[in-house]
């Protein structure tokens, strides 16, 4: 009984935290300004709520409830881990990226502290990464299930560093309001490259600078961030690619993993280029957040063995005892 519970649970847990990732990354965005009626002059005025934004206090009292329900659901699973014999760890770390992000959400309610808005972001993704894993991770993977796909969970692991630096940057980008720092393509607007000497300009840690009508004040520091955001993206999409066909030859979940890797990589791609093209549309924005989501779920399930996996080892283990 334990145990499909504690399976039921996880599964409602990695819903419920990607729930919370798409509307927290949909309200920052209407806070931000983007997508209101005088786009692209309000961008930035954070001290501001816009009339005409895309997103209403409707999405922010769901967001309140679908985090609550994942507070309680986080702790239900530790629970059924602790009564049930299940392992702990993973359910602890839940836990306690559930009370980091509870904690950081008392500052999370303006845009001014951009560490505040990166540790929301990177939370946020590693609670869903934690989410994951317990969900499609059945039990330890034996010696019978190592396979041509055993030799791809080093290069994925590889991989979730790799995407989780450029979530960083992209957060980052968010948080200083530097993503219509270029409109242009492939390059800025002046300098083609800004110097990223210029990154020292930026404010992290402290409190973003205001000018008039409360609008963030941008300069050199938040175009070099975002060409290193962009350059990120190269390095991250060929990495990508090339862990996906390398999953496509392994076989098996892997190769299953693998397909939705490559859709997914080149899709966040374009939707990338779409945003800078378009001039960052709301819709663009929101996917763009969301498809790194999902990237990471692509990444970790690559990492971690698939159910489909240990029901063929659950099959095989049956069979051998009539035999």
């Amino acid at each position: 009984m334990y145990e499909r519970a504690f399976s039921a649970l996880a599964w409602v847990t990695v819903a419920l935290t990607l729930t919370v990732i798409v509307l927290s990354a949909g309200i920052r965005l209407d806070k931000a300004g983007i997508g209101c009626r005088e786009w692209p002059a309000c961008y930035g005025r954070i001290g501001e709520v816009e009339e005409g934004a895309k997103a209403t206090g409707l999405a922010s009292i769901a967001h309140r409830l679908v985090a609550s329900t994942l507070a309680v659901t986080v702790l239900i699973l530790n629970l059924l881990a602790a009564f049930g014999g299940r392992p702990k760890a993973g359910p602890l770390l839940l836990l306690g990226l559930t009370a980091f992000l509870a904690i950081i959400g008392v500052w999370s309610a303006g845009l001014e502290r951009p560490a505040v808005v990166l540790g929301n972001v990177l939370g946020g993704m590693a609670m869903l990464a934690v989410a994951w894993r317990i969900a499609i991770r059945q039990r330890p993977r034996d010696a019978s299930a190592a396979g041509p796909g055993q030799a791809v969970r080093g290069w994925a692991l590889v991989g979730i560093l790799v995407l989780g630096l450029q979530i960083a940057l992209g957060a980052l980008t968010s948080a200083e309001f530097a993503a219509l720092a270029c409109t242009r393509l492939p390059g800025c607007e002046s300098p083609w490259w800004p110097p990223f000497a210029a990154l020292r300009e930026l404010t992290v840690f402290g409190l973003l600078p205001l000018g008039p009508e409360s609008g963030v004040i941008t300069g050199p520091g938040q175009a070099a961030l975002h060409m290193l955001h962009r350059a990120g993206a190269l390095v991250t999409l060929g990495y990508l690619t090339w862990l996906g066909m390398l999953s496509l030859r392994a076989g098996g979940w892997p190769r299953r993993v693998g397909v939705f890797l490559l859709a997914l990589a080149w899709l966040q791609a374009g939707i990338g280029v779409a945003s800078v093209a378009g001039g960052l549309p709301f819709a663009l924005a929101l996917a763009h957040n969301a498809t790194a989501a999902l990237l990471l779920l692509a990444l970790v399930g690559l990492y971690v063995p698939g159910p489909m996996t240990w029901i063929q080892d659950r099959r095989g283990s049956a069979e051998g005892e009539i035999e």
